[in-house]
């Protein structure tokens, strides 16, 4: 789960999330990364993953704690209540959608065997895009989906 959110002093884009990453399964490896704080005016301590620094840029992992679930959740909700998104889930989404994108529509491009696009918000529509949707069929080729 995650939000996107410009920061209120730069403008600049950023992501807050929670992941999931199962034992073994992590993309890159994480580092402890020292750097000076602009907003803090001093130098902190991150855990930085070398796969997010070389495909997106600066970023800060933490292991979620049990007991932090409640403060982590409420934190993103802030984000979405801030920027007045709403919670999307991916159960029943198709995990291919066949689509005219205009690059423009386009956040971020990214490899994990094929090539995928992270897109903005309003480019895919629930009820014309996904809801009733069937993939077309390709010399027997049999969609499969998600759930």
């Amino acid at each position: 789960m995650g939000v996107f959110e410009r920061a209120p002093e730069t403008g600049r884009l950023h992501f807050h999330a929670l992941l999931y990453v199962p034992d073994g399964e992590m993309l890159g490896e994480i580092t402890e990364k020292q750097d000076y704080s602009t907003k803090k005016h001093r130098m902190q301590t991150t855990q930085e993953n070398s796969f997010f620094a070389e495909t997106y840029g600066r970023n800060d992992f933490e292991e979620l704690k049990p007991a932090m679930r409640g403060e982590c959740v409420g934190y993103i909700l802030k984000y979405l209540e801030k920027t007045g998104e709403r919670i999307t889930y991916s159960r029943g989404t198709p995990a291919e959608l066949y689509a005219d994108i205009d690059k423009r529509d386009v956040i971020t491009e990214m490899r994990d065997f094929v090539l995928k696009y992270v897109l903005f918000d309003d480019v895919i529509d629930w009820e014309t895009d996904i809801q009733n949707y069937t993939a077309p069929q390709v010399r027997g080729y049999e969609p499969r989906y998600l759930c």
